[in-house]
């Protein structure tokens, strides 16, 4: 190999460890964000936080569609009902 290539791959060698070393700084803030915000220490916490999230979301979902469908149809029948 001649001196021109070499540099050229000490370059990209120079240019992916810094890379990485950006990856591994934004890791590290997002691990601690996720310890902070969600009380997580792991991947594995976070995600089954995140089923107990979309569990409850799911939850809320059909009680407001419930108590939507309930409104539409008292106000179909002209019937007068008061804000819980």
């Amino acid at each position: 190999m001649n001196e021109k290539k070499l540099l050229n791959m000490k370059k990209e060698i120079d240019e992916a460890k810094a890379a990485h070393q950006r990856i591994i700084g934004h890791l590290d803030a997002l691990q601690k964000e996720l310890e902070k915000d969600w009380d997580c220490q792991t991947l594995e916490e976070a995600e089954a936080k995140l089923k107990e999230f979309e569990k409850e979301s799911s939850k809320l979902e059909t009680m407001i569609s419930k108590r939507v469908a309930e409104i539409e149809e008292e106000w179909e029948k002209g019937e007068a009902w008061e804000m819980p």
